[in-house]
């Protein structure tokens, strides 16, 4: 590869995954082929071994230097492909390719310009602070004839990146049928994470249907993809290989698991918030007040519970909250403190969410709440179950209501999920890192998390309380023990992961 791509951004497919990916998608009579990164022609090689003949095969490749496969194909070198897409005429049935990994702004200044002018679906230029790969595979979809079909591997990052997120959304909508397959393991000696593999069938198909599969094994992964493309009796075998969603998912979006929202807002924090001392010294009656959680220090255990709570209230935090019911506003201490004027610590009544809401002395509070989860902390986001079922929160932390689970174990195992490594590994691309070091994750970038769904959930709930107490105490040691235990891998596939995703 020519040194205007870092060596490290090229990874060069084996075979058997080309001959799989090239079987996947299956010739047609008079289809013309793509393949717009040829390098050492693994792709060409697999196409002339299920006879398809070099007539109707292109390829392109940046390298100038020719490859002995090169007799398979007619191929163009030393042309980038992303400035040869935007030029040539040429549609073809079939395209095929593992586009470079490297970062935008690691390219070569001439590569770099070409591809920041290519556009997405919707108009808009390609970000600086996303990947080459991004480029490549927008050029391959346009030079696809209608009714063709793409297969191209990728990254892990396809399935969270930001910078490619309106591309993901987007792509499964054009083709007829579009499949995910995810392997966890790595498929390149030089890309540790786990890498995807898409197929897409018959771009321009009036109906759309989308699925994803995911394996274990590299092997697997191969097996499926090379039957994918036949009929009939091989259909059964890529499910019990695959495990096909969506009628057996094994990955889920955030939002399809959890129903994430910020906390009450009171308008006035100062007034609203109140220690046991400060309780006292007003004479409200407890009545008057609802118990809450206020900041991620708060969160001490994998469930809040009424003698967790108790504990944060001896230790004199702030964590009432004043939100009287209608019965108890007359009551001589509760009208007393709802008419003290702000100079003696009464509530500034003009600020915005506070003149917003009728009667002003009530913060609306989360409906539904079944946990709580930080956004900002020094361990990353993990979900608190609530088991006081008075407990609220205010809008410093984010509440959880459970869409998928029922039971206690049921909640256990759909927090544990975000312990999975691949989410610790998602998450590592989200957040906005502050001066200090931490990283602050807005419901945005959590919402389109893809969880692994529990595969089991009997004994969640005691397995959770001991990953949650060893992941407080950041006893990493014994956070990887109980996640090999649960996950079913092993604790050296996880430990490059950083489990503890802030300083201190």
């Amino acid at each position: 590869m020519t040194s205007k791509i870092p060596a490290s951004g090229t990874v060069y497919t084996p075979d058997e995954l080309a001959s799989a990916m090239v079987r996947a998608i299956g010739d047609a009579k008079d289809a013309a082929w793509l393949d717009p990164c040829v390098g050492e022609g693994a792709f060409v090689r697999a196409m002339a071994s299920i006879n398809v003949p070099k007539a109707r095969i292109v390829a392109v490749d940046l390298d100038p230097s020719p490859a002995r496969s090169d007799r398979l194909a007619r191929v163009v070198r030393g042309a980038d492909f992303v400035s040869w897409s935007q030029g040539t005429p040429a549609r073809f049935d079939r395209i095929v390719v593992n586009p470079p990994y490297v970062a935008l702004s690691r390219l070569d200044r001439g590569l770099l310009h070409t591809a920041l002018r290519v556009r997405d679906h919707r108009g808009q230029a390609l970000r600086l602070k996303g990947n080459y790969w991004h480029a490549f595979l927008l050029c391959a979809v346009r030079l696809l004839a209608p009714g063709g079909s793409v297969c191209v591997v990728l990254p892990a990052a396809w399935d969270y990146a930001d910078y490619a997120e309106t591309l993901r959304k987007h792509l499964p909508s054009r083709f007829g049928r579009f499949d995910v397959y995810r392997c966890g393991e790595p498929l390149f000696g030089a890309v540790q994470d786990g890498c995807i593999v898409l197929v897409g069938r018959d771009l321009g198909a009036k109906r759309s249907v989308s699925r994803r599969f995911e394996h274990a094994t590299t092997s697997d992964l191969i097996t499926t993809l090379a039957t994918s493309g036949r009929r009939g009796k091989a259909s059964a075998d890529v499910i019990s290989l695959g495990r096909e969603e969506p009628a057996e998912r094994q990955v889920r979006r955030f939002d399809e698991a959890f129903d994430l929202k910020i906390g009450a807002v009171t308008g006035d924090a100062h007034y609203f918030l109140l220690t046991e001392q400060e309780r006292s010294a007003h004479g409200l009656p407890i009545e008057a007040l609802r118990p809450c959680l206020t900041r991620a220090r708060h969160l001490t255990r994998a469930e809040a519970a009424d003698a967790s709570w108790r504990r944060l209230r001896d230790a004199g935090e702030r964590v009432w909250l004043f939100h009287p019911p209608d019965r108890l506003v007359d009551h001589p201490s509760v009208a007393k403190f709802i008419a003290l004027p702000p100079s003696r610590g009464g509530c500034h009544r003009q600020r915005f969410k506070v003149t917003q809401r009728e009667p002003w002395y009530r913060a609306v509070l989360p409906a539904r709440v079944e946990g709580f989860m930080s956004g900002m902390s020094r361990v990353g986001p993990w979900i608190c179950l609530r088991e006081s079922q008075k407990l609220t929160a205010t809008n410093t932390l984010y509440t959880i209501r459970f869409r998928l689970a029922q039971t206690r174990d049921q909640r256990a195992a759909w927090a544990m999920s975000l312990f999975a490594p691949e989410v610790r590994a998602q998450l590592l691309a989200k957040g906005r890192r502050y001066a200090d070091g931490l990283l602050k994750y807005e419901p945005g970038d959590l919402r389109d998390l893809l969880l692994p769904v529990p595969q089991k959930t009997r004994g969640a709930l005691k397995h959770y309380r001991a990953m949650v107490a060893a992941f407080l105490t950041h006893d990493r040691a014994r956070v990887d023990e109980l996640t090999a235990e649960w996950f079913g891998v092993q604790a050296a596939e996880h430990a490059a992961v950083p489990l503890f995703l802030y300083a201190g």
